[in-house]
């Protein structure tokens, strides 16, 4: 038995509670880390032009469950969007880069200076669509109303632009007793 003496006082067995471990990965051995199954989702694109939608909220309302949203690889998504409650269901609105190909393999951390070898797209960041919070008084990045869940983000940026001084986070979740909302391989930006 292992006794320190600390300014007159014994600690027994806790001699281990002293000592600093190496940090270790998170096990993910049992977690799903991207994609359910998406067989018959309905596909809806995002992006300036020539896209379903320009308007990543109006894509997002629109969306039922069951959908996945192709964000356009590097546009910026600048503002606060709202994930609304769709009703009662277990399919999923996925959120993702069009450029998926481009980025981490699953169970790969994203590297953002990760080279892709497409001149277009030359890092895994630029392969990525941004989501960007501009608002000064901190609205984040996503919110999502009450009982909003099934939503999944994976490929994406999220961040707040450099003038954003007081922010209260990149998302915020609104509580609810069953919620299923999954950042997955995306790059987050804290400044």
């Amino acid at each position: 038995m292992t006794f320190i003496m600390v300014l007159g006082l014994q600690f027994a067995p806790y001699a281990d509670c002293f000592a600093q471990l190496v940090p270790a990965m998170p096990d993910t051995k049992e977690v799903v880390t991207c994609f359910p199954d998406t067989s018959g989702y309905e596909r809806i694109t995002v992006g300036p032009e020539g896209r379903d939608y320009s308007d990543l909220q109006q894509a997002i309302n629109t969306a039922p469950l069951g959908s996945v949203l192709v964000l356009d690889a590097g546009v910026v998504f600048y503002g606060g969007f709202t994930l609304p409650d769709k009703g009662d269901g277990d399919e999923w609105i996925v959120l993702m880069s069009s450029r998926m190909d481009l980025l981490s393999k699953y169970e790969v951390r994203i590297d953002p200076t990760a080279a892709t070898a497409d001149f277009q797209f030359p890092d895994q960041a630029s392969a990525m669509p941004k989501i960007i919070t501009d608002n000064l008084s901190g609205i984040p990045c996503l919110a999502t109303q009450a009982s909003a869940h099934h939503y999944r983000l994976v490929g994406v940026e999220i961040s707040a632009d450099v003038a954003v001084v007081n922010s209260y986070g990149l998302s915020i979740l609104a509580p609810v007793r069953h919620r299923k909302i999954r950042l997955v391989r995306c790059l987050t930006i804290l400044l």
